[in-house]
């Protein structure tokens, strides 16, 4: 079925309606139900255009960029063999590329588990960077 697919005053009253008690998807799937033709990223993208709240609380807001590596002060890692690792060290891999895998070194310096990474601030920087 293909219907419209231009966000008219209707569509909008129904998205509005919807968002406290669909996820995305659904209020796709209902819209559907209306004539509309939106996807489910359509509603997200409308949704967050118009700041509308969700079925999870308001539109998630985009995290702060992390800091680049050279704005992360200067270490000096422990490189701790992998079966000497403590919880709550650094777990990234600082082993030179020829090194044998029973040789591996890690970081095992302190690292917050604020976001899931198991890396220190500096490491953080580095793994969570995008492609230019």
């Amino acid at each position: 079925m293909h219907g419209p697919s231009e966000w008219d005053d209707k569509a909008v009253g129904l998205l509005e309606s919807y968002a406290p008690l669909f996820t995305a998807s659904e209020i796709a799937s209902r819209l559907a139900a209306h004539g509309y033709d939106f996807t489910r990223s359509a509603v997200i993208g409308k949704m967050r255009r118009l700041h509308v709240a969700t079925r999870g609380g308001d539109v998630k807001k985009r995290k702060a960029p992390l800091p680049s590596p050279s704005a992360v002060a200067a270490f000096e890692p422990r490189l701790v063999p992998f079966l000497a690792l403590e919880d709550g060290e650094c777990k990234f891999e600082c082993s030179p590329h020829d090194t044998p895998t029973n040789e591996f070194v890690f970081c095992g310096l302190p690292h917050l588990d604020d976001d899931g990474m198991p890396y220190c601030a500096y490491h953080r920087s580095i793994a969570r960077r995008s492609a230019a």
